[in-house]
């Protein structure tokens, strides 16, 4: 018997993003032939969504809604209209991989879902600090959060999706799959793990996650249905409400850290603008052999402007390796690190630890950016 899939994706103001998704779904159907459908979920009665659905090698259904419902509402609205064996959430803006279905229907077996591996913020999200293996442990899940970072990394069976998920709807959008993942472990549906990195997480402005007013009501949502319906012990709520307020100073954490950028960039900014430039100090030292610790945003515009002043950057360090190779090498803080004289650690936060780390590897030089931006001022 042929196999099927419904592929159900919300669509708030996303009108940009439905080719691509079509053309990734369709690449998913050819490679696994699984009779796949995509139902697209329009959550923005002001804006129909127009398409010659008839164009396409898969079967496409526009779900216009009537009423905003939200995303968590959105999805069991397509999921009410799905006809496919097994269903997979996706958000407007995700990416996945041709082998996706094939790949995650190989391994589901009996099980009731199956997770893959995935690439988050350009890096390959699971690794020694955050266990795969703990996405799907139920005590992690409710002493820790949610460590499944999107629905999309999920393809579940359709009949094995809790029917406590289906009736409590969130008001706030952004945690609804926490609450999707704590009722089906605590349902005793059995979640199979995929080692394939088969998806890319991608937040755009509009991403929900992004929000993190609305996200930290939405996780509360979370908490308090969870406690009217009893799903949990006195002595695991107690541990979900602990998980909960971990959740929302990491969430202020983030947005310190944020600010803390937009801070340094700010500053950066001012000094190029008085034609001061950051390899001016480190030309003015005699450094030319650089690494470069955090392969992120800073990071890598620090090497750009290495890079203009004929600065060599060796390599980045960085406990997370990214998933598309670099163009330069890149080594994790516990490899052995080749010699150069000078790290640059383009961290806004927890520099002191890093530098404490390097210092035992290396025989250089190590300044953080804040240092460097501060030195721009005495330079100018």
């Amino acid at each position: 018997m042929l196999v099927s899939v419904s592929v159900v994706v919300p669509v708030y103001q996303g009108i940009p993003y439905i080719e691509r998704m079509i053309h990734q779904i369709e690449a998913c159907a050819e490679v696994t032939g699984a009779k796949t459908e995509l139902l697209f979920v329009n959550d923005d009665p002001l804006t129909p969504i127009k398409i010659d659905i008839y164009s396409y090698t898969v079967d496409i259904r526009i779900l216009n809604t009537e009423f905003n419902r939200g995303i968590h509402g959105a999805r069991v609205h397509g999921l009410n209209e799905a006809k496919g064996e097994y269903v997979l959430f996706l958000d407007q803006d995700d990416r996945i991989f041709p082998l996706y279905l094939k790949s995650q229907l190989d391994r589901i077996k009996d099980g009731d879902a199956v997770v893959c591996r995935l690439v988050d913020g350009g890096k390959i999200y699971y690794d020694e600090q955050r266990f795969f293996q703990n996405a799907v442990d139920r005590n992690y899940v409710i002493r820790n959060g949610n460590t499944i970072v999107s629905p999309g990394q999920v393809l579940i069976r359709k009949n094995s999706i809790s029917d406590i998920w289906k009736k409590n709807i969130l008001h706030h959008n952004g945690a609804d799959d926490w609450l999707l993942w704590l009722c089906m472990l605590s349902e005793g549906k059995q979640f199979v793990l995929n080692d394939d990195i088969l998806f890319e997480h991608v937040m755009d402005g509009n991403n929900a996650s992004l929000q993190t007013v609305k996200m930290i009501q939405s996780e509360q949502e979370v908490v308090e249905i969870v406690r009217k319906i009893k799903l949990l012990s006195d002595a695991e709520m107690s541990d979900l409400q602990q998980a909960f307020w971990k959740e929302v100073f990491g969430k202020i954490q983030l947005l310190d850290k944020f600010r803390n950028m937009v801070t340094l960039y700010d500053d950066w900014l001012k000094q190029e603008n008085r034609g001061i430039r950051i390899w001016d100090i480190i030309k003015k030292r005699g450094f030319h052999k650089v690494a470069i610790y955090g392969n992120g945003t800073i990071g890598k515009q620090i090497e750009n402007s290495l890079k203009e002043a004929g600065i060599s950057v060796c390599y980045f360090i960085d406990r997370s390796i990214p998933y598309l190779k670099p163009t330069i090498p890149i080594y994790t803080p516990k490899e052995t690190l080749p010699g150069v004289d000078l790290v640059i650690i383009s961290l806004v936060e927890h520099e002191e630890d890093v530098r404490k780390i390097l210092s035992q590897k290396l025989n250089a030089k190590i300044w953080t950016i804040g240092e460097l931006i501060r030195g721009m001022h005495e330079n100018g």
